[in-house]
């Protein structure tokens, strides 16, 4: 699948039109639990008057939908969680207690897993992460260094 841009939910999108280990890098960006609510504003050319429309909603309420991850998580029927994140929603959902924070999290379960099983199974996500790793530790080396001859000089 090559340039295909998609619009929705990511999680229903992984589950219902990717492949199981077909993607080589995903990033997230999650939404942060703001507690807002995010509005597009369209300006009309030539006119004075402003629409807008909700972009998405960064606020959280426990729900069915909520409930529903949450037994998903727990059941872990078809094994994509581990039972690290089984244990650690657990101990969250006894100190939490069902409410919004709690649902933000089960959210967020739900989709890194699921990006976790499209991307990282991959041979080329690891090959790619790891040259990532690699790049990222030979700049952060010539950034010490070039600070140490700055520091040399001061």
């Amino acid at each position: 699948m090559v340039n295909q841009l998609f619009y929705g939910d990511n999680l229903e999108v992984l589950r219902k039109y990717i492949k199981d280990e077909s993607v080589d890098l995903c990033y997230i960006d999650p939404p942060f639990n703001s507690k807002r609510n995010y509005d597009q504003i369209y300006n009309n050319l030539g006119k004075e008057d402003r629409a807008q429309a909700q972009a998405f909603i960064d606020t959280w309420t426990w729900d069915d939908h909520a409930n529903q991850g949450l037994d998903e998580i727990f059941s872990n029927d078809q094994g994509h969680f581990t039972q690290q994140s089984i244990d650690l929603i657990a101990g969250l959902t006894k100190v939490l207690g069902k409410g919004g924070l709690l649902a933000y999290l089960v959210s967020m379960t739900l989709r890194i897993a699921e990006i976790y099983l499209q991307t990282f199974q991959s041979e080329s996500a690891v090959e790619i992460f790891t040259k990532v790793q690699k790049e990222t530790e030979e700049v952060n080396l010539k950034i010490r260094a070039a600070l140490g001859k700055i520091k040399a000089h001061l």
